[in-house]
């Protein structure tokens, strides 16, 4: 879980991508509607590489902070989802 958690810090794709199972990779952001769905290895990885206009919003190079809670789910020692609970309307105030 370190890591993934360093490497997602670092945005570095290729190293949080090798922390998922080499079969299955999954996140699930429920705020973010289906766009926070991706359910391959794949689709992970393009939602972390977009990340000019995101959500429809303009990207303005600011940094903000949120809060979330993460949820992971493992198939024996294989990460295979990650699910996060984050509140979208104060990423929405921080970034407009």
């Amino acid at each position: 879980m370190r890591r993934h958690c360093e490497a997602e810090n670092r945005h570095d794709v290729e190293a949080m991508l090798a922390t998922f199972s080499p079969s299955r990779a999954s996140y699930d952001v429920p705020a973010f509607g289906e766009a926070g769905q991706p359910t391959d290895a794949a689709s992970v990885r393009a939602m972390w590489e977009e990340r000019a206009d995101w959500l429809g919003i303009p990207a303005a190079g600011r940094s903000f902070v949120i809060r979330a809670a993460a949820i992971y789910e493992f198939e024996g020692d294989q990460l295979v989802c990650e699910r996060a609970y984050t509140d979208l309307a104060d990423w929405m105030r921080q970034l407009q």
